[in-house]
């Protein structure tokens, strides 16, 4: 390991000790909530969604490591934090609690010594489907399961998603809310900035996962010019959303009706409201897709060879279908649609919706907000009021003495 890595992990750690040291010295505010999301890259996913949600009720602010970023959320009224800054490090000591979608970098610079710390941490977690999780070995296996012993609380969005999330996380302190991004899916209003999309007849979204082996190539130039031809004779819009973590599927300029539109989405959920036909392949995005009740196609060409290295939690029939697994086959789906209005079809699209989503209301934010309000004063205490019982406590005084606000009496732990 070089010297300027070696000097980054220490100042990262040094940075986590002071936060860790001064979570036992600091109160914690009643009302304050810090939200981070893909290790505080972006402005995206559950925590974005809560963060709105609660910002309006609560003293809320978003953490991100990127400078730039800062800057373009607060231009749009949004309270944002550069998680070098005091102002980040000081709302993370204060915070009743932290809310992430994936590791602690954002709130921390690295955060393998936040479980030394005096920190309520919600895992809302970015997924939900069939798709499995790659075995690490040796050292990055070891940090991985440190780190998820960090996490308070882990949400889940029905029963098996839950017995996938205990199996990967270690930890029984899983609890079914829904998915805090798909509130959208229950709105009425809709997002800006895709008004671009309502001069076509029909939007399709080519939304695959990553691939760990990196190189894949989904489709040929020949099949891109016929499917082109297709879509400008129907004024139809093919777009292709790449996942955060595949920078190498690239399909080239030239086709006036396919567009990769990856840099432009700020979040794919919002992208979703304006799709017509989803084609995807293990991703998770079809089961938050399915509560829309719009068609999927899964493109699953390599489905042999992606599950050597990365089994599946469930096999494919815990998906809807259809199922097509060369370009030809794809085109011809997409042709004849008549397979999406059959019986079997429909039924089989709403025992797989049923199947990872619990809830179907649009207010998987107020489930979070209450389980966020009931259980912050009893991680962050651990303490009861020997009058009442009520776990609704906050602490005065260095953790010495303490005030119970549901029958408005102070004591001393112990009394």
């Amino acid at each position: 390991m070089n010297l300027p890595r070696l000097y980054n992990i220490a100042k990262e750690n040094l940075f986590d000790s002071s936060l860790v040291l001064m979570s036992w010295l600091v109160p914690k505010g009643r009302d304050r909530y810090v939200f981070s999301a893909s290790t505080g890259k972006t402005y995206s996913g559950n925590p974005k969604f809560l963060f709105e949600y609660m910002r309006t009720k609560h003293r809320c602010v978003f953490v991100v490591n990127d400078k730039p970023l800062v800057m373009n959320l607060r231009q749009r009224g949004i309270k944002a934090n550069y998680t070098y800054s005091f102002a980040s490090w000081w709302s993370v000591v204060r915070a009743r609690s932290l809310v992430v979608d994936n590791g602690l970098r954002g709130p921390f610079a690295y955060g393998i010594l936040a479980r030394f710390g005096r920190f309520n941490i919600l895992q809302t977690w970015h997924g939900t489907g069939i798709k499995g999780t790659i075995k690490h070995h040796g050292m990055n296996e070891t940090i991985r399961k440190w780190l998820n012993k960090s996490f308070s609380t882990i949400l889940a969005s029905s029963p098996p998603h839950k017995e996938v999330l205990q199996q990967y996380f270690e930890n029984d302190n899983v609890v079914i809310t829904g998915s805090p991004k798909n509130d959208i899916f229950f709105r009425k209003s809709l997002p800006s900035g895709y008004s671009y999309l309502d001069k076509y007849d029909s939007v399709i979204l080519y939304a695959p996962t990553f691939r760990d082996d990196m190189w894949f190539h989904p489709f040929d130039s020949a099949f891109l010019n016929r499917l082109n031809e297709w879509l400008k004779e129907n004024n139809y819009i093919f777009l292709i959303k790449r996942h955060p973590n595949d920078p190498y599927f690239v399909v080239g300029a030239g086709y006036e009706n396919i567009r990769d539109i990856t840099k432009e989405v700020e979040d794919v959920q919002e992208l979703l409201l304006f799709v017509d036909i989803l084609i995807t392949d293990y991703s998770s995005i079809s089961t938050d897709f399915s509560l829309t009740g719009r068609p999927i196609i899964f493109y699953v060409y390599d489905n042999e060879e992606y599950t050597k290295i990365r089994p599946h939690f469930f096999g494919l029939e815990r998906l809807p279908g259809p199922f097509v697994y060369d370009q030809d086959s794809l085109l011809d789906h997409l042709k004849d649609m008549s397979w999406s209005k059959s019986l079997g079809y429909k039924m089989d699209y709403m025992k797989s919706r049923d199947f990872w989503n619990t809830y179907q209301d649009g207010k998987s934010c107020k489930r979070v907000e209450a389980l966020l309000d009931k259980r912050s004063v009893r991680k962050m205490n651990d303490v009861k009021c020997p009058i009442c019982g009520s776990a609704n406590v906050r602490t005065k005084r260095r953790l010495i003495k303490h005030w119970c606000r549901d029958c408005c009496n102070w004591f001393v732990q112990g009394d």
